[in-house]
C-alpha cells in the first residue's frame, strides 16, 4: 500500500517536505543544491532550478534536520503498481535508470552511509510549481516545474484518474470552504505540505472523508495554526516511527540542501 510521508513546517524547517513510498520506490524531489544559498529564492520560485531525487527516507530525514516525519499515511485507490508506472515514465524522461533508484538500492547505500540521491536534469524543481492538471496545454506533470508536493500529489492522482468521491455532505462543505479559501489565504495554502497533507487524509485515507470535523481543516485553519504555533516551535518528533532507524544516519558526504 502507497504511502505518504510528511515532515510539518516549523521553526527551523519554513517549508516542510512530503515523500511519497511504494513497494518499489522512494519519490521525494528536492532542489538540487541549497535554493536560499546556492541556487537563488528568486529563481527558486519562478523558472525553477535543478532537481534532485532521494529515494529512501532516511536522505529525507538527514535533509530535514534529523527530525522523524510528523505524518504517515497509507493510501488507497491508487496502488503501488500503478505509481510505479506513473514514477517510471518520469525516471524515463529524465533519463534516470530506474534500476538504480528502486528503494532496496537506496537501503544498499544507506547502509554504507551513501547519499541515495540522483540529480534530476529535466524537471526543474520550483518552490511554487507550475500545476498542469487540467491546464489546456495537456503537458505530462513532469515536464513543468514541480515541488516536493506536487510531484507526489500528480503521481497518485495520475496512478489514479478517477478522483475519489467524497460523501455529499463533506463535498458541499468543501465547495462552500473552496470558495471562501479562494478570497483569503488560498493563494498562500495551495500545494503547500499543510495543504497536501489535508486533502491526503481526506480524499485518500480510508475512511477520513466521513470525519464531519473536516470542515475545520482549510486554508484559514491552516494558516492560522502555522503562524500561531508552528512558526515559532519546533516539530522534532521523539520515539520510533515505522521503517526509520533508532538513530539518525550520518552519511558520509555532509555537504548538502
Amino acid at each position: 500500500m502507497p504511502t505518504v510521508y510528511i515532515w510539518y513546517p516549523d521553526k527551523d524547517h519554513a517549508y516542510g517536505h512530503a515523500a511519497l513510498q511504494t513497494d518499489k520506490y522512494h519519490i521525494s524531489f528536492w532542489p538540487d543544491g541549497d535554493v536560499k544559498n546556492e541556487l537563488g529564492v528568486l529563481r527558486g520560485v519562478g523558472n525553477g532550478v535543478p532537481g534532485c531525487l532521494i529515494f529512501h527516507h532516511e536522505l529525507d530525514r538527514f535533509y530535514e534536520g534529523n527530525r522523524l516525519p510528523t505524518g504517515i499515511h497509507k493510501i488507497v485507490h491508487a496502488t503501488d503498481e500503478a505509481i510505479n508506472l506513473v514514477h517510471e515514465e518520469f525516471l524515463k524522461y529524465n533519463g534516470i535508470n530506474p534500476a538504480k533508484v528502486t528503494l532496496q538500492a537506496g537501503k544498499r547505500l544507506v547502509r554504507q552511509r551513501k547519499k541515495p540521491e540522483v540529480s534530476v536534469p529535466l524537471t526543474k524543481y520550483a518552490l511554487i510549481p507550475n500545476q498542469v492538471k487540467n491546464k489546456p496545454s495537456g503537458l505530462p506533470f513532469y515536464q513543468i516545474e514541480n515541488n516536493c508536493v506536487s510531484i507526489c500529489w500528480n503521481m497518485i492522482v495520475e496512478a489514479y484518474p478517477n478522483y475519489p468521491i467524497l460523501p455529499f455532505f463533506v463535498q458541499f462543505l468543501d465547495i462552500l470552504l473552496a470558495v471562501f479559501d479562494a478570497v483569503t489565504f488560498q493563494i498562500h495554502d495551495l500545494f503547500t505540505v499543510p495543504w497536501f497533507e489535508s486533502h491526503i487524509k481526506k480524499q485518500w485515507v480510508e475512511g477520513y472523508g466521513w470525519n464531519i470535523l473536516n470542515v475545520f481543516d482549510n486554508a484559514i485553519t491552516r494558516s492560522a495554526r502555522y503562524w500561531a504555533w508552528n512558526r515559532w516551535n519546533s516539530n522534532s518528533q521523539t520515539g520510533q516511527k515505522p521503517g526509520f532507524r533508532n538513530f539518525p544516519v550520518v552519511f558520509k558526504a555532509l555537504a548538502g540542501k
